[in-house]
């Protein structure tokens, strides 16, 4: 086989080239921006020209290049850059909180739906967490909203344990899902009968008050 690049030979001692520890390469970050619909894309736009314009970042960035041109940048003027920087980076992600937020309504939504759902979550992302060792900011939220206590959160597993109950929380999810329309009146009567009870004792409440005053 003919080639046009001289061949290289490089004697490498493996003590030395392995002597490094390997450290640990954690996945990178989720972008939650779903931009390969049109219509995301538009609500990107306008997400982010909102909050630039009440950030007012325009006015703000033409008087800090002016500063620049003319040579009268002082440390005054850094203090409003790293301000100026950090509502664009909090602008950025106020967008992808908002756009990126996807909600499905194929389901009836109720009370053991979303427990089963976050539970769901943090047993996904608690074994997530065993490979990869990254303490995620969703965990708190997940735990508290899917009822885990902390002694549960504290227990130590073993990773075909953590499988076995991921596996019992996603066919929890499942059946849930299927009785979703089931659950979703049962919520809704729970809740009527809740604001039954509440005004009931409201009026005794208001009727007792009237007839100790009379």
């Amino acid at each position: 086989m003919q080639s046009d690049h001289c061949p290289y030979y490089l004697n490498l001692d493996p003590k030395i080239l392995f002597s490094d520890p390997a450290y640990l390469i954690t996945p990178s970050p989720h972008r939650r921006l779903p931009l390969l619909d049109p219509m995301n894309r538009e609500r990107n736009k306008e997400t982010l020209h909102q909050q630039l314009t009440y950030h007012k970042v325009a006015q703000r960035l033409h008087k800090l290049q002016t500063a620049a041109v003319s040579n009268s940048w002082s440390s005054n003027h850094m203090i409003k850059y790293n301000q100026l920087d950090k509502h664009i980076t909090k602008s950025m992600l106020h967008v992808e909180n908002q756009v990126g937020h996807q909600k499905s309504y194929k389901y009836e939504w109720s009370l053991a739906l979303k427990l089963a759902v976050q539970v769901y979550r943090y047993r996904s992302l608690w074994l997530k967490n065993c490979k990869y060792p990254n303490q995620h900011r969703s965990f708190a939220q997940y735990s508290r909203e899917g009822n885990i206590t902390e002694s549960l959160h504290n227990t130590t597993l073993m990773e075909d344990e953590m499988v076995a109950q991921l596996q019992s929380a996603s066919q929890t999810l499942k059946d849930q899902q299927k009785d979703n329309t089931i659950l979703r009146e049962s919520y809704l009567n729970s809740l009527a009968e809740a604001i039954v009870v509440h005004q009931s004792l409201s009026l005794l409440h208001n009727t007792a008050t009237h007839q100790c005053s009379e």
